[in-house]
Protein backbone atom coordinates (compact mmCIF):
# COMPACT_ATOMS: atom_id res chain seq x y z
CA UNK A 1 0.00 0.00 0.00
CA UNK A 2 1.23 3.61 -0.58
CA UNK A 3 1.86 6.21 1.21
CA UNK A 4 -1.77 7.89 1.99
CA UNK A 5 -2.56 11.48 0.67
CA UNK A 6 -3.63 14.69 2.39
CA UNK A 7 -4.39 17.87 1.27
CA UNK A 8 -1.78 20.73 2.97
CA UNK A 9 -2.76 24.38 3.03
CA UNK A 10 -0.73 27.36 4.54
CA UNK A 11 -2.31 30.03 5.44
CA UNK A 12 -1.21 32.80 7.99
CA UNK A 13 -3.38 34.72 10.89
CA UNK A 14 -2.29 38.39 12.46
CA UNK A 15 -3.44 39.07 15.60
CA UNK A 16 -3.63 42.63 16.49
CA UNK A 17 -6.14 43.38 18.85
CA UNK A 18 -4.75 46.28 20.61
CA UNK A 19 -5.14 48.37 16.87
CA UNK A 20 -8.60 46.46 16.23
CA UNK A 21 -7.15 44.65 12.88
CA UNK A 22 -9.06 41.60 12.18
CA UNK A 23 -7.55 39.79 9.25
CA UNK A 24 -9.43 36.84 6.87
CA UNK A 25 -7.77 34.59 4.62
CA UNK A 26 -9.47 32.20 2.32
CA UNK A 27 -7.55 28.82 2.06
CA UNK A 28 -6.90 29.03 -1.84
CA UNK A 29 -3.51 27.74 -1.73
CA UNK A 30 -3.57 23.64 -2.13
CA UNK A 31 -1.43 21.14 -2.26
CA UNK A 32 -1.39 17.37 -2.76
CA UNK A 33 1.53 15.11 -0.88
CA UNK A 34 2.25 12.65 1.28
CA UNK A 35 0.26 13.16 4.86
CA UNK A 36 3.09 14.97 7.28
CA UNK A 37 3.02 13.92 10.68
CA UNK A 38 3.81 16.83 13.12
CA UNK A 39 5.30 13.92 15.15
CA UNK A 40 7.84 13.51 12.57
CA UNK A 41 9.21 17.36 12.72
CA UNK A 42 12.88 17.80 13.51
CA UNK A 43 12.75 19.01 16.85
CA UNK A 44 10.98 15.43 18.13
CA UNK A 45 13.03 13.92 21.02
CA UNK A 46 13.64 10.98 19.22
CA UNK A 47 15.66 11.36 15.94
CA UNK A 48 16.21 8.85 13.36
CA UNK A 49 19.73 9.16 12.10
CA UNK A 50 20.78 6.68 9.16
CA UNK A 51 18.05 4.75 10.26
CA UNK A 52 19.62 4.22 14.11
CA UNK A 53 17.12 5.51 16.56
CA UNK A 54 19.45 8.26 18.82
CA UNK A 55 17.32 8.44 22.41
CA UNK A 56 16.61 12.40 24.14
CA UNK A 57 18.30 12.33 27.68
CA UNK A 58 15.63 10.71 30.06
CA UNK A 59 13.17 13.43 31.13
CA UNK A 60 11.77 12.85 35.27
CA UNK A 61 8.10 13.97 35.87
CA UNK A 62 9.70 16.42 38.50
CA UNK A 63 11.72 18.24 35.55
CA UNK A 64 8.54 19.07 33.74
CA UNK A 65 6.60 20.29 36.76
CA UNK A 66 8.74 22.63 37.89
CA UNK A 67 9.01 24.30 34.45
CA UNK A 68 5.02 24.53 34.00
CA UNK A 69 5.00 25.82 37.69
CA UNK A 70 7.32 28.61 37.00
CA UNK A 71 5.98 29.00 33.71
CA UNK A 72 2.42 29.62 34.79
CA UNK A 73 3.58 31.81 38.01
CA UNK A 74 2.17 35.26 37.23
CA UNK A 75 0.96 34.09 33.63
CA UNK A 76 -2.20 35.89 32.72
CA UNK A 77 -3.72 33.67 30.08
CA UNK A 78 -6.04 36.71 29.05
CA UNK A 79 -3.14 38.46 27.46
CA UNK A 80 -2.13 37.85 24.36
CA UNK A 81 1.77 38.10 24.20
CA UNK A 82 3.32 41.21 23.40
CA UNK A 83 0.27 43.53 23.91
CA UNK A 84 0.53 46.69 23.55
CA UNK A 85 3.99 46.20 21.78
CA UNK A 86 3.39 44.58 18.43
CA UNK A 87 0.97 42.16 16.52
CA UNK A 88 0.76 38.15 17.35
CA UNK A 89 1.64 36.79 14.10
CA UNK A 90 -0.05 32.76 14.02
CA UNK A 91 1.17 30.66 11.29
CA UNK A 92 -1.45 28.27 10.38
CA UNK A 93 -1.60 24.74 8.24
CA UNK A 94 -4.75 22.64 7.56
CA UNK A 95 -4.22 18.94 7.18
CA UNK A 96 -7.43 17.87 4.98
CA UNK A 97 -8.31 13.79 6.27
CA UNK A 98 -11.76 13.64 4.02
CA UNK A 99 -13.75 16.53 1.81
CA UNK A 100 -17.32 15.56 1.38
CA UNK A 101 -20.10 15.07 0.91
CA UNK A 102 -21.27 18.56 -0.81
CA UNK A 103 -24.27 19.11 -0.54
CA UNK A 104 -25.87 21.17 -3.00
CA UNK A 105 -29.43 21.40 -2.04
CA UNK A 106 -27.98 23.34 1.29
CA UNK A 107 -25.43 24.62 -0.53
CA UNK A 108 -22.63 23.44 2.41
CA UNK A 109 -19.67 21.06 2.47
CA UNK A 110 -18.10 18.38 4.80
CA UNK A 111 -14.90 18.84 5.40
CA UNK A 112 -12.53 16.65 8.55
CA UNK A 113 -9.21 18.53 8.94
CA UNK A 114 -6.11 18.39 12.04
CA UNK A 115 -6.14 22.79 12.35
CA UNK A 116 -2.57 23.83 13.37
CA UNK A 117 -1.52 26.70 14.90
CA UNK A 118 1.91 28.44 15.69
CA UNK A 119 2.91 31.39 17.35
CA UNK A 120 5.83 32.55 19.83
CA UNK A 121 5.32 33.44 23.34
CA UNK A 122 8.17 35.14 25.32
CA UNK A 123 6.52 34.75 28.64
CA UNK A 124 7.18 30.96 28.11
CA UNK A 125 10.49 30.09 27.89
CA UNK A 126 12.57 28.30 29.93
CA UNK A 127 16.02 27.65 30.26
CA UNK A 128 16.22 23.62 30.28
CA UNK A 129 18.07 20.72 28.74
CA UNK A 130 14.53 19.64 27.27
CA UNK A 131 13.44 21.33 23.83
CA UNK A 132 9.83 21.16 23.97
CA UNK A 133 7.35 19.87 26.31
CA UNK A 134 4.41 17.83 24.68
CA UNK A 135 1.33 18.22 27.00
CA UNK A 136 -2.12 17.18 26.95
CA UNK A 137 -4.92 19.18 26.51
CA UNK A 138 -5.82 20.04 30.57
CA UNK A 139 -3.08 22.94 29.81
CA UNK A 140 -4.43 24.17 26.71
CA UNK A 141 -6.81 26.28 29.15
CA UNK A 142 -4.45 27.44 31.06
CA UNK A 143 -2.28 29.46 28.97
CA UNK A 144 -3.49 32.27 25.67
CA UNK A 145 -4.68 30.62 22.62
CA UNK A 146 -5.98 32.67 19.65
CA UNK A 147 -9.23 33.10 19.34
CA UNK A 148 -9.27 31.54 15.82
CA UNK A 149 -13.14 31.22 14.16
CA UNK A 150 -14.41 29.70 10.98
CA UNK A 151 -16.42 32.52 9.56
CA UNK A 152 -18.55 30.73 6.65
CA UNK A 153 -18.98 27.34 8.95
CA UNK A 154 -22.75 26.25 9.85
CA UNK A 155 -21.66 23.53 12.16
CA UNK A 156 -18.33 22.48 13.65
CA UNK A 157 -17.68 19.74 15.92
CA UNK A 158 -14.04 18.95 18.02
CA UNK A 159 -13.52 15.37 18.14
CA UNK A 160 -13.37 14.04 21.73
CA UNK A 161 -13.06 10.63 22.03
CA UNK A 162 -11.31 8.78 23.26
CA UNK A 163 -9.86 11.73 24.96
CA UNK A 164 -9.98 14.97 23.58
CA UNK A 165 -7.98 15.39 19.84
CA UNK A 166 -5.82 18.03 20.99
CA UNK A 167 -2.00 18.63 20.96
CA UNK A 168 0.19 21.28 23.11
CA UNK A 169 3.47 21.95 22.23
CA UNK A 170 5.99 24.52 24.19
CA UNK A 171 9.48 24.81 23.13
CA UNK A 172 12.10 26.37 25.28
CA UNK A 173 12.49 29.74 23.04
CA UNK A 174 8.89 30.86 23.74
CA UNK A 175 6.91 28.58 20.35
CA UNK A 176 3.74 27.48 20.77
CA UNK A 177 2.48 24.49 18.71
CA UNK A 178 -1.27 24.37 19.14
CA UNK A 179 -3.40 21.40 17.18
CA UNK A 180 -7.07 20.12 17.22
CA UNK A 181 -9.48 18.04 14.89
CA UNK A 182 -12.42 19.04 13.92
CA UNK A 183 -15.12 18.19 11.67
CA UNK A 184 -16.95 21.24 10.01
CA UNK A 185 -20.34 21.91 7.51
CA UNK A 186 -19.20 25.06 5.98
CA UNK A 187 -20.84 27.14 3.54
CA UNK A 188 -20.56 26.69 -0.47
CA UNK A 189 -22.52 28.22 -2.81
CA UNK A 190 -22.47 26.43 -5.84
CA UNK A 191 -23.29 27.90 -9.70
CA UNK A 192 -24.75 25.21 -11.18
CA UNK A 193 -25.57 26.69 -14.37
CA UNK A 194 -23.40 24.68 -16.54
CA UNK A 195 -23.85 21.43 -14.55
CA UNK A 196 -22.69 18.88 -15.09
CA UNK A 197 -19.33 20.53 -17.05
CA UNK A 198 -19.57 22.94 -13.73
CA UNK A 199 -16.27 24.35 -11.58
CA UNK A 200 -16.43 24.97 -8.02
CA UNK A 201 -14.32 26.55 -5.51
CA UNK A 202 -15.45 26.18 -1.71
CA UNK A 203 -13.69 28.32 0.35
CA UNK A 204 -12.77 27.37 4.09
CA UNK A 205 -12.96 31.35 5.90
CA UNK A 206 -11.53 31.60 9.16
CA UNK A 207 -10.20 34.73 11.10
CA UNK A 208 -9.76 36.32 15.19
CA UNK A 209 -13.48 36.99 16.81
CA UNK A 210 -12.07 40.30 18.29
Amino acid sequence: MGPRKAFLFSPFLLWSHSRGVRLMFLLLTLHLGNCVDKADDEDDEDLTVNKTWVLAPKIHEGDVTQILNSLLQGYDNKLRPDIGVRPTVIETDVYVNSIGPVDPINMEYTIDIIFAQTWFDSRLKFNSTMKVLMLNSNMVGKIWIPDTFFRNSRKSDAHWITTPNRLLRIWNDGRVLYTLRLTINAECYLQLHNFPMDEHSCPLEFSSCK
